[in-house]
């Protein structure tokens, strides 16, 4: 198993027992992601359970022509994130960090830096 499911399924089967997964209500779903504190965490692990059950929902384990339990729990709301400005002396210090402990990302922060990439842009799935 992907090691993102292994840290979200384990506490959802803990969570809900030997209940067939047709059984299982948003409610219970809903309860179990309210243990994630933090909404990004939140949704995270809501994203990996609404995977399975259309997993499950594909293989016919729930009905084909419905919305799956997972997928009728809620979102959270995430905050928005304070966009910053880098200055010069904060970029140096960057480039002389990564020459220290990871020289092959130098190309990554220069192309960032200098086109305005997001990290996720320039690294995808890092």
């Amino acid at each position: 198993m992907n090691a993102s499911y292994d840290r979200t399924l384990p506490g959802f089967e803990k969570a809900l027992g030997t209940q067939l997964i047709s059984s299982v209500g948003p409610k219970a779903i809903a309860a179990r992601l309210a243990g994630f504190v933090h909404p990004v965490t939140r949704n995270t692990h809501h994203a990996r359970v609404v995977s399975l059950f259309k997993w499950c929902r594909k293989r016919g384990l729930l009905p084909l022509d419905v919305m799956t339990a997972a997928e009728r729990v809620d979102r959270a709301r995430e905050p928005r994130g304070v966009i910053g400005l880098v200055t010069p002396e904060q970029l140096r210090s960057a480039f002389r960090l990564l020459t220290e402990k990871a020289p092959h990302y130098e190309p990554a922060l220069a192309l960032a830096s200098l086109c305005g990439l997001r990290r996720s842009e320039v690294l995808p799935g890092v």
